[in-house]
């Protein structure tokens, strides 16, 4: 499971965000 679709869940897209950049980097 991706950290993007917990955050999602926990209705954090902020944090979701993040996290989707970091994995590009």
């Amino acid at each position: 499971m991706r950290l993007t679709d917990l955050t999602e869940l926990a209705g954090l897209p902020d944090l979701g965000d993040l996290a989707g950049l970091v994995n590009l980097v």
